[in-house]
């Protein structure tokens, strides 16, 4: 019996060694000055290249400034990020209504940037979002909600092989830490399947509901962004919470 203890653990340590990826994750915190300089924030975009300026939906309405995300130079970085240096987003103003009439809008436009280099100050700032300075910090133990949720093929057979022999539950034996707040890499907090992209186009960066920046999204749910750095275009997913 004590043997087999100590299998299941060890095989818990394995599934977790081949589940956890890094992540960059923020901490949200409403801003008591205007966001400047080269800091991540939500509730507005505050840099942008000479000539470019607030985006427009098909009916001439601005998109609302949702946020400016600094990517940081760093090996957590996911691979559909690197060599991208600042992503702002801007959004339709229904995007994250509770109970819209209809279907939300997904209009989004997303601006990627390689380098800072050229880059001017500007500032564009929602009207019913608090603009919040999203802070980071890199983890190490990022997981699926569920393994076929982004973890990956090759670890449920090992899984399917643990719950046969010992019983493991994924969810209760297996899984630690799922960020569900704004993150760059490590998985999409999917709790429900995913929809199937396009080829080439992989998971860059999660924004989630944020009661500071009094933003919420479906209900209590996220915005999923997926990049594809060939064609250099965006998908943009939601669920619920």
């Amino acid at each position: 019996m004590q043997r087999k203890r100590k299998d299941k653990k060890e095989v818990i340590a394995k599934l977790r060694r081949s589940l956890q990826k890094p992540a960059i994750v923020f901490r949200s915190k409403p801003a008591t000055t205007p966001p400047a300089g080269y800091v991540s924030c939500l509730g507005c975009v505050t840099w942008q290249l000479p000539g470019e300026t607030q985006p427009k939906d098909d009916e001439g309405n601005p998109l609302v400034p949702l946020a400016t995300i600094f990517v940081p130079s760093s090996p957590d970085v996911p691979e559909a990020l690197k060599g991208t240096a600042l992503v702002t987003v801007f959004a339709p103003e229904d995007a994250w209504v509770v109970n819209p009439v209809g279907e939300p809008r997904l209009g989004y436009v997303i601006r990627a940037y390689p380098t800072l280099e050229g880059l001017v100050p500007c500032r564009y700032t929602a009207q019913n979002i608090t603009p919040c300075i999203l802070t980071p910090r890199t983890v190490d133990d990022d997981m699926p909600f569920y393994p076929g949720l982004g973890g990956g093929d090759e670890v449920l057979p090992l899984l399917r092989s643990a719950v046969k022999e010992f019983g493991i539950n994924y969810y209760d034996d297996v899984r630690e830490t799922n960020y569900e707040q704004h993150k760059i890499g490590g998985y999409p907090a999917f709790c429900q399947d995913p929809p199937d992209f396009p080829p080439g186009f992989s998971f860059a960066f999660q924004i989630s509901y944020d009661d500071a920046a009094g933003l919420s999204i479906v209900d209590c749910g996220r915005y999923y962004f997926y990049y594809n750095p060939k064609t250099k275009s965006w998908v943009v997913c939601a669920d619920g919470g």
